[in-house]
């Protein structure tokens, strides 16, 4: 059996298997990897574009779902410090320290401590290989297979796509899978602006997707099974992604989360649940008092592309 012969085979049940990932917990990960590309947005214009074709898993990864994801959480805390970091739910764990506060938040009683834990409430980042059909900022990238990251707003349509809602009483509507290679198809995207408030109530604009649209499905490279094959082969691994290695430990997140939190949060509820976590002198002998949060990513940012720590700069 030929290479794309058994990737031929391999796609025929990808639907199903990404139906059932939108239940599981993956992660990819990302240390400003020249692999990684993501289509350009003109604030000022409020406006950005490319076309690409999603691509199935790469030869070693062949099975495999060909999208991945990585949660994380930026927030900065009362002692003005930052907390970026991988969340460990990423690998399907339960210890994540920021996961645990924030259930302990959640349950605690107090409407505030909820609030304090939806502002740090994780994000949710995808990973899959693209071939860039058409750049408009940077021409240069078309022709070329990249490692797409992109948001909810992006994974919204592919899911959109591949598992449509089903309406009672309508003709069953079959879903398309974007990864295949024969029966795949072009995503067109289009960025307009949208305006909204970064975490220090200042106006930021980012991207919005709602105008971006399938073509209409097409084989990959026209049909030609050597410039399949070419394509094919320059696809990424994902699955180093995943490694362990790229995630901190249990005691060094909370190491970090007290240090930009303090010892206490909320109503007092124990920045690491069952204790107060002491990460330096200052910390000693304090009681549980309340804290107020001094900034946080606003939680609407999840609603949009491809903002990621961009927002940042506009703080």
């Amino acid at each position: 059996m030929t290479s794309l012969a058994a990737l031929r085979q391999s796609n025929k049940n990808l639907i199903t298997k990404f139906q059932e990932s939108n239940t599981k917990e993956q992660n990819g990960s990302r240390a400003n990897d020249e692999r990684i590309w993501k289509p350009t947005f003109n604030k000022e214009k409020g406006s950005g574009s490319a076309t690409i074709r999603f691509l199935p898993a790469c030869p070693d990864e062949m099975g495999d779902l060909p999208c991945i994801k990585i949660h994380s959480h930026a927030f900065r805390g009362p002692t003005g410090k930052w907390y970026i970091e991988k969340s460990l739910s990423s690998l399907g764990r339960k210890d994540d320290p920021v996961g645990l506060l924030n259930a302990a938040l959640w349950n605690s009683g107090v409407d505030s401590d909820k609030e304090y834990a939806r502002s740090q409430k994780r994000q949710t980042k995808y990973y899959a290989n693209v071939l860039i059909i058409k750049d408009a900022a940077n021409p240069q990238n078309e022709g070329k297979v990249k490692i797409f990251e992109f948001g909810p707003a992006i994974y919204k349509k592919i899911n959109e796509k591949m598992v449509p809602e089903q309406i009672e009483g309508d003709d069953p509507i079959e879903g398309v899978d974007v990864f295949n290679i024969d029966t795949g198809c072009d995503l067109v995207i289009r960025m307009t602006g949208h305006k909204m408030k970064n975490g220090s109530g200042t106006d930021v604009v980012v991207p919005n997707y709602d105008k971006s649209e399938w073509k209409p499905s097409t084989p990959l490279c026209g049909g030609d099974d050597e410039k399949i094959e070419k394509v094919w082969s320059q696809c990424h691994p994902l699955k180093p992604f995943l490694d362990a290695s790229q995630f901190k430990s249990v005691e060094a997140l909370q190491t970090r989360l007290v240090e930009v939190l303090g010892p206490v949060v909320g109503s007092g509820i124990a920045t690491i649940p069952g204790s107060i976590h002491k990460v330096t002198n200052e910390y000693e002998n304090k009681q549980p008092t309340p804290q107020p949060k001094v900034d946080t990513v606003q939680e609407s940012y999840s609603n949009y592309d491809d903002t990621g720590l961009d927002f940042l700069n506009d703080i």
